[in-house]
């Protein structure tokens, strides 16, 4: 879930929550769903935010498919926010991502398609047998476009992963 928004008065936030009761009155009954921390861009500059559960993890999100209302709440002791839209994006299902393996040279280029709003991290372990996976660089936010990170493996057996969240 992504929405954008604008605010002039300083950095501030918005939850949404799902109405499980009460529609169309003023004692509404909600599940609260995330938040969207919305940082100070002015009232006329609209940036894309996404929503954030209680971990600061990008928040999922899952209908029941019948009808489904939203309350979007700013925060109660905040500057005010101006809402332009929210946008639901279906979150990448990480059985259907390929990392695709190249050699170049010495070295291994690890190439992915990337979907925006969401960010990547590749590791690897020199033998399955290791106990933990190491971060091979940093992580990568995605765009939309195919990413490309390069590895000196100095010619020695590698595993790689990518991490999608």
């Amino acid at each position: 879930m992504w929405g954008q928004f604008a605010a002039g008065g300083g950095d501030t936030s918005a939850s949404l929550s799902l109405v499980t009761g009460g529609w169309g009155t003023t004692s509404q009954t909600t599940n609260f769903l995330g938040t969207f921390s919305i940082g100070n861009s002015g009232w006329t500059s609209y940036t894309w935010v996404p929503m954030r559960d209680a971990n600061g993890n990008m928040a999922k999100v899952a209908f029941n498919g019948s009808t489904n209302t939203l309350k979007l709440t700013r925060a109660p002791t905040g500057p005010d926010v101006n809402v332009n839209f929210l946008m639901l994006s279906q979150a990448p299902d990480p059985n259907a991502t390929t990392l695709s393996a190249v050699i170049n040279g010495p070295n291994i280029n690890l190439s992915f398609l990337s979907q925006t709003g969401f960010s990547y991290q590749i590791l690897y372990k020199d033998n399955l047998t290791d106990p933990t996976w190491l971060y091979l660089g940093s992580a990568i936010l995605g765009d939309g476009t195919l990413k490309t990170v390069s590895d000196s493996a100095g010619g020695q057996q590698r595993f790689y992963r990518l991490f999608i969240q």
